[in-house]
């Protein structure tokens, strides 16, 4: 009796662990991010990504997520002298943008130092609202769900970040989210969708 539940036990163990694929990741299949309640005072947005192998199969791995939300940048002075930096020769102006210059260069200088994995996603055109790194990321987290409605439900290996609560109030109404994975192996693929804030 004992015998025939330790045989049953074992075919049911051989069965459920041949599931998950875990072959190296090629890209970002999706990044989803959706609206999900408010935590505190700020919205907050559940966010999701699937991973695929060079033959488009959903897979997990273990690695590193780095996550950013941005939006459109508002133009400043300093844009405005960039553009047209002999416009504003000699001018207090002109002083204003190359302080500020050689203090962003020793402000790069010193965080480049510092070893922690941090990287700029978004374009020049747009700032960054909110950053995060998830270091640990692993195969065994990743889930089988059910995703979309009616005749576009599927199911999908994914992982959850969670709900993401934004430190601050986005200014425009829409931007970007960002995601960078990178394996153990050093290997970084990286997914964007849009968000509407």
């Amino acid at each position: 009796m004992k015998r025939n539940y330790l045989i049953t036990f074992i075919i049911l163990s051989l069965l459920c662990s041949c599931g998950v694929n875990t072959n190296p990741p090629s890209y970002v299949k999706d990044l989803v991010v959706y609206e999900e309640g408010y935590q505190g005072s700020s919205k907050a947005y559940a966010v999701y990504f699937i991973l695929a192998d060079a033959y488009g199969n959903m897979t997990a791995s273990n690695g590193v997520a780095y996550i950013e939300f941005a939006e459109e940048r508002e133009k400043t002075w300093y844009d405005e002298y960039n553009e047209n930096p002999a416009k504003y020769k000699g001018t207090s102006l002109e002083k204003r943008a190359i302080a500020r210059k050689n203090r962003e260069e020793v402000q790069k200088e010193s965080s480049s130092a510092i070893s922690s994995w941090t990287p700029t996603l978004h374009s020049e055109e747009e700032h960054c609202i909110y950053s995060k790194v998830f270091y640990n990321v692993s195969v065994e987290r990743f889930r089988m769900a059910k995703v979309g409605m009616g005749p576009f439900e599927r199911e999908v290996l994914l992982y959850s970040l969670g709900r993401i609560s934004l430190h601050s109030k986005p200014n425009k109404s829409h931007g970007k989210v960002y995601l960078l994975f990178k394996t153990e192996d050093g290997n970084e693929i990286r997914g964007e969708t849009a968000v509407y804030y």
